[in-house]
């Protein structure tokens, strides 16, 4: 089996190869040697070289590529799934072992990220399942001897999108009258009543109640454009979020691919 420790000695035993690669002690220095080679290796290499280096990189890479043992659980995972369409994911979960269940968590929460954001994750439905993410992550972080800081800040992402997509929502269910607006109408009505006063005490004129409707009305499309307001700023602190994840994903990739390597071998 190919693991980085191959790829690192013919790196330094070709001329050519260290000359290109120069900086590979230092670039894969907190790297385990016995990391498989498969694409999650790849990636999170290719993130850390230049641009020369990618381009040779890149026509020798495949050379080394070995199989990656996370891709194998997710593959036996969503067949699983797949043989029982008529369950729910959180079902679905039920019938996967804990590899399984670990490899389909990763990649549903990598793909829908990597898609559309965790609003996508929340939004096809994932996120209710959060609890699943998180134990199975935190396990991973509590037994894996490679980049268990990785993992929990993925666990604590979650965990604030979480919180941030409950606050989008209350708000959308304010927007869409779900709600109702029977929290807001007292306070709103309030507010009419003292411009009507003002109005009848500084022209002597009496209001009629249409004009109190017209208030009312304006008053509260005030209102909801400022939860629309601190709506875009849910989901730009989403994007934040996302942003985050997309900055460690191949750190966080590469440290569940090695975890189940090395649980896989010892017949865990």
């Amino acid at each position: 089996m190919k693991t980085l420790e191959t790829f690192l000695n013919d790196v330094k035993n070709d001329e050519i190869l260290s000359a290109v690669f120069y900086n590979i002690d230092e670039v894969t220095k907190d790297l385990p040697k016995d990391l498989i080679f498969s694409e999650f290796t790849i990636g999170l290499l290719k993130r850390r070289f230049n641009d020369v280096q990618n381009k040779v990189f890149e026509k020798i890479a495949s050379k080394y590529e070995e199989k990656s043992v996370l891709k194998k659980y997710v593959k036996r995972a969503y067949d699983i799934w797949e043989n029982n369409r008529s369950k729910d994911f959180g079902e679905a979960l039920t019938k996967l072992d804990d590899f399984e269940r670990l490899a389909i968590l990763t990649s549903t929460l990598n793909y829908q990220v990597g898609n559309g954001g965790f609003i996508q994750w929340f939004a096809n439905g994932y996120g209710k399942y959060i609890n699943a993410y998180v134990d199975a992550f935190s396990e991973v972080a509590e037994k894996t001897t490679y980049k268990p800081d990785v993992i929990n800040y993925v666990i604590d992402l979650i965990e604030r999108a979480y919180e941030l997509y409950n606050q989008y929502e209350k708000y959308d269910a304010i927007i869409s009258g779900d709600l109702g607006f029977d929290e807001y109408t007292p306070h709103i009505n309030r507010v009419v009543d003292r411009i009507i006063e003002l109005i009848e005490n500084e022209l002597g004129v009496s209001v009629p109640s249409s004009v109190s409707v017209i208030f009312y009305d304006k008053i509260l499309d005030l209102y909801l454009n400022k939860i629309k307001t601190e709506q875009n700023k849910v989901l730009q602190k989403l994007s934040n979020l996302d942003e985050e994840y997309y900055a460690i994903n191949a750190e966080f990739l590469t440290a569940i691919e090695y975890y189940l390597q090395k649980q896989s071998e010892m017949g865990a």
